[in-house]
């Protein structure tokens, strides 16, 4: 690592509870920093990020164009939206957009995510101390993206622990026993949707409208998803509906816990909850980076890059850029200077946003309404992250009423 970062590792405590100030001092450096066991380069500033998540073809999102190819699971992959470059991108990312456009999001799942989030956080209420992790954002994602894809809601716990494996971090150091633990869960999860698939063809003409029947009749009618790229659409669409919306509302929550001044605003001006979750999207994002992978030579923050080198787009430093933002490190539920890269840029701007944007603002709104002056029931320094360098997220966030 540059030597303006001394012994930075993304794994430390105290990294792992606040790496704000660590994205400021890589944004400072004369060159982006080397990320070691990873083989990449930090990109931090904002300019550098939108720049980068623009141009797809000098930034590759394809694995298998990296010099150093990362293999995960045993199980075969295929391309998704998230790993593909056009055209494979615009073939897969056609068959499901209009399913999850804002207007049809708005228009298909707002009344019974208001519902669930009701349900839940009445439920949680009763008790006097809440974990809005457990009792709220957990299964409101769970739920609403098991419903959408067709899985039965008896297998909701086995598929929120298989989304969970498949996020966790690997890393040089991962014991064998943990990683051979979460490639048999990988491989439990790819063989459940092989057989889903199965079933979906077998009820072709019961009138199935999920994603998995979706999925499956466009594969079986114009071959245009391969059997392998099927399997892994619909893992990626949970992983996407699920983990990421999770994090969203914990952090989200904690942000206000933390700020009483605009929790209070907030409560008093709920029209301002749109402008509030981008803002906390943008202050303490769930996804905190991304890889690209390049196909040609390139200078970025001082560094030169060959083809096949790697870097971590780190969005998380982007959103907080002052050469972008005003007061970047302050929360401001009413922010007006947009442009957050927290779900992404460009052609790769994250699909499931406005799915997201819905749950995490009926979230925000069912717990504000329901717990006035919210706070923390434990010390702040006792809080425990998930220890996954790309996404954030909190593994508990207990709250109570403040008196």
């Amino acid at each position: 690592m540059a030597s303006t970062l001394g012994s930075y590792d993304p794994f430390a405590p105290a990294v792992v509870a606040n790496p704000y100030p660590y994205y400021a001092r890589m944004r400072e450096s004369e060159r982006a920093p080397l990320l070691e066991p990873f083989g990449m380069h930090l990109i931090t500033r904002y300019g550098d990020v939108a720049a980068i998540l623009r141009n797809h073809e000098l930034f590759s999102s394809d694995e298998r164009k990296a010099s150093q190819v990362r293999q995960r699971r045993r199980t075969s992959t295929g391309a998704t939206v998230l790993n593909s470059d056009p055209p494979d991108h615009t073939r897969l990312r056609a068959l499901v957009t209009r399913r999850f456009s804002a207007r049809t999001a708005t228009a298909s799942w707002e009344d019974e995510i208001r519902q669930i989030v009701d349900r839940l956080v009445d439920a949680a209420a009763k008790k006097d101390v809440i974990d809005i992790i457990h009792d709220v954002a957990v299964p409101l994602p769970v739920m609403v993206i098991a419903k959408a894809i067709g899985i039965p809601a008896a297998d909701y716990e086995r598929f929120k622990q298989w989304s969970d494996n498949e996020v966790a971090n690997i890393g040089p150091h991962t014991p064998p026993e943990e990683m051979e633990r979460l490639q048999q869960s990988s491989e439990e999860l790819h063989g459940y949707f092989v057989e889903a698939i199965r079933r979906a063809r077998a009820e072709a003409n019961d009138g199935r409208d999920d994603l998995i029947a979706t999925l499956t009749s466009a594969r079986d009618a114009s071959d245009s998803l391969s059997e392998t790229e099927l399997v892994e659409f619909l893992v990626l669409l949970l992983l996407a509906g699920n983990e990421t919306t999770t994090n969203l509302i914990g952090n989200g929550m904690l942000a206000l816990a933390r700020n009483p001044a605009q929790q209070r605003r907030l409560r008093e001006h709920p029209e301002l909850l749109g402008s509030a979750v981008e803002e906390l999207v943008r202050f303490d994002g769930p996804v905190q980076s991304t890889r690209r992978i390049l196909t040609g030579p390139a200078t970025v923050h001082g560094i030169q890059l060959a083809r096949g080198d790697s870097v971590a787009v780190v969005l998380a430093g982007a959103n907080r850029d002052p050469a972008f933002f005003a007061d970047p490190d302050a929360l401001d539920v009413a922010r007006t200077d947009r442009g957050h890269v927290g779900f992404g840029h460009g052609l790769h701007f994250c699909l499931g946003a406005p799915l997201a944007r819905l749950e995490a603002k009926h979230a925000f709104r069912a717990l504000l309404e329901r717990l006035p002056q919210l706070a923390l029931a434990v010390p702040d320094e006792s809080l425990a992250y998930t220890t996954s360098f790309f996404l954030r997220g909190l593994k508990a966030l207990p709250v109570r009423r403040a008196c």
